[in-house]
C-alpha cells in the first residue's frame, strides 16, 4: 500500500528541518477522526507531574501504526519504515491496554453513536455469544485450549453487544472453557459497567443454572433464543444475528482472525481496537453501516424495502385494472390491493421494531423520528393503502 504525506498533525513533537508528515494508509485515521480520538487518549507521562522525557514520536503515527497492525494482521516487527520503531509502538500499545484506554475509547465512541441515532446513552439490553479462533504458535499453552465442538485449538472470545451490535464487554479465555462457565465473568463485567441493563439475550449454548444465577445474583434476566426445532442448516435467529454480525465486523481485521497475542488482555485490546476502527468507518460520510436517519433503517432499499415497493406496485396495478373495467371485478382481484397494503404495513411495523431495538423501547422511539424517515413513509403508506383499497373493495363488491 502506498502512502502520501500530509501536514504535521498538532500532536507531532518538533521535528528536524524538512518537516515530518503522518503517513496515510487505508487504515489510518482521518483528520476528523483524529480530532475525536486525540482527547480520549491517555495523557503523556510528562503532563502528570511525574517528570520524565517528552514523547519523541507523534501520537497520531503511533495510533496509525497500531491500526495498521490490527487491520493488516502483520507482525509487529514488519511495520513499514515510516512508522515509529516497532518496539516503541508495542510498548505504547501494551501501556494503553494495561490502563484500559482502549475500553474507554470504545465506550465514548459508542455513547456518541447511540446519542446520534436517537437512543439513550446507556443501553438497556444486551446480546451475548462466543467465538472460537485458532491460536498461533506464539500463544502459550497456559492461555489456549481445545474446543471439542469446533475442533479448534485456540482461544474463545466472549462478547456482549448492544442492540446495534456495538461492543459492551469482552472476555478472552482458553477455547476449552465452556460458554456457560465463561459467561459468569462476562455477565459480572457487564453488570459492573452497566447498571441499566434489564435484559440479556443468548443462544442455546447458555442453558442450565446460568440464567437462574444471573437473575438471582446480578439481577440480569436472560432470554434463551433456541434454534427452530427440526430446522437444518443456517437460519437467522432473532437478536442472535446482531452479535453474529459483530463477530463479522471484528473478523474484517486480520489480526483478530487468529490469536497471535501472548496475553489474553492483549487479545481483548485487539477486539477493542477493531471496534474503534469499525465505529470510525461507520461515522465516515457515504457509509451505510449505521445510517438509519437517512434511509429505510435496517431494511434500507434492500430486502424488505424492495418487497414493499413490489407490493405497492401490485396494489396500484390491481386498482388501475378495477378502474379500467368501470368498477367491475372478477376472480376476487378486488382484494389484491387490501392484502398488499396490509403486508406493506406489517413490514414497516416489524422493521421499525427491529430498528428501535426491543419492544420496551419501541413506543419511546415512535415518538421521535429515530426510526428514519424511510420507515415512516412505509408505515404511513401501508396504512393509507390498506384503508383506501379496503373502501374500494367494499364499493365494488356492492355492484
Amino acid at each position: 500500500m502506498t502512502s502520501s504525506p500530509i501536514p504535521p498533525c498538532p500532536s507531532c513533537p518538533p521535528h528536524a528541518a524538512g518537516g515530518h508528515g503522518c503517513a496515510v494508509y487505508p487504515s489510518s485515521v482521518t483528520d476528523a477522526e483524529w480530532a475525536t480520538l486525540e482527547p480520549l487518549l491517555p495523557a503523556p507521562g510528562t503532563t502528570a507531574g511525574r517528570g520524565g522525557r517528552p514523547e519523541k514520536h507523534c501520537r497520531r503515527l503511533i495510533v496509525d501504526a497500531i491500526l495498521y497492525i490490527v487491520r493488516g494482521g502483520i507482525a509487529w516487527r514488519q511495520l513499514p519504515m515510516e512508522f515509529p520503531p516497532a518496539g516503541t509502538v508495542y510498548a505504547v500499545f501494551a501501556r494503553w491496554s494495561h490502563s484500559g484506554a482502549w475500553q474507554r475509547i470504545v465506550d465514548a465512541l459508542r455513547d456518541r453513536l447511540r446519542v446520534r441515532d436517537g437512543r439513550d446513552r446507556c443501553p438497556t439490553a444486551a446480546i451475548i455469544d462466543s467465538q472460537t479462533v485458532p491460536a498461533a504458535d506464539t500463544v502459550p499453552r497456559s492461555s489456549r485450549g481445545w474446543d471439542g465442538g469446533k475442533r479448534t485449538n485456540g482461544v474463545k472470545r466472549h462478547v456482549a453487544v448492544d442492540v446495534n451490535g456495538l461492543l459492551l464487554a469482552v472476555v478472552v479465555t482458553a477455547a476449552s472453557i465452556q460458554d456457560r462457565d465463561a459467561a459468569h465473568r462476562l455477565l459480572t463485567a457487564l453488570r459492573g459497567r452497566f447498571s441499566t441493563i434489564r435484559l440479556v439475550w443468548a443462544d442455546g449454548g447458555y442453558p442450565g443454572r446460568l440464567p437462574v444465577w444471573a437473575k438471582d445474583v446480578l439481577a440480569l434476566p436472560i432470554q434463551i433464543i433456541k434454534r427452530i426445532p427440526g430446522a437444518t442448516g443456517f437460519h437467522v435467529r432473532p437478536r442472535v444475528w446482531v452479535v453474529e454480525r459483530s463477530f463479522a465486523w471484528i473478523n474484517k481485521h486480520r489480526r483478530c482472525v487468529r490469536d497471535y497475542e501472548t496475553r489474553p488482555d492483549h487479545h481483548e485490546a485487539m477486539v477493542h481496537i477493531a471496534t474503534i476502527a469499525t465505529i470510525d468507518e461507520a461515522a465516515r460520510p457515504n457509509l451505510t453501516v449505521f445510517k438509519r436517519t437517512l434511509s429505510f433503517g435496517v431494511a434500507g432499499t434492500e430486502g424488505d424495502g424492495v418487497i414493499s415497493l413490489v407490493l405497492a406496485a401490485v396494489a396500484a396495478a390491481a386498482l388501475f385494472a378495477i378502474h379500467a373495467r368501470g368498477g367491475f371485478t372478477k376472480f376476487g382481484d378486488r382484494w389484491l390491493a387490501p392484502v398488499a397494503g396490509v403486508l406493506v404495513l406489517g413490514i414497516g411495523i416489524i422493521d421499525a421494531e427491529e430498528v428501535s431495538g426491543n419492544e420496551v423501547e419501541f413506543m419511546n422511539t415512535m415518538i421521535s423520528t429515530g426510526i428514519g424517515w424511510g420507515l415512516w413513509v412505509v408505515i404511513l403508506a401501508g396504512a393509507a393503502l390498506s384503508a383506501s383499497s379496503w373502501v374500494v373493495a367494499r364499493i365494488v363488491r356492492n355492484r
